[in-house]
């Protein structure tokens, strides 16, 4: 089974994506505090270098893709990337 969040659009601009193990990243904007996905799909920040699983993402094309398992099912959610989007 999978869950899909369903939440308000966000826009977030001038994130920094940053390289973790595995080839995933975080997502963070100019004060250090990192985006992160809860189970119900809303947005949280986190203090910098938090890299928890609602915290790591997948750069796949245009998209950041935030995919976990929470209590036995998967949650998988996607934001689209736009040009302003630093790599660290």
């Amino acid at each position: 089974m999978v869950g899909v969040g369903k939440t308000t659009l966000e826009t977030y601009y001038g994130l920094t994506l940053n390289p973790q193990s595995g080839g995933k990243v975080t997502a963070s904007r100019g004060d250090g505090l990192v985006l992160s996905i809860q189970p119900n799909g809303s947005h949280e920040w986190r203090p910098a270098g938090t890299a928890g699983p609602f915290e790591l993402a997948t750069v796949k094309g245009s998209l950041l893709v935030y995919a976990y398992s929470w209590v036995g099912e998967a949650r998988i959610f996607s934001l689209s990337l736009i040009d302003n989007v630093d790599l660290a």
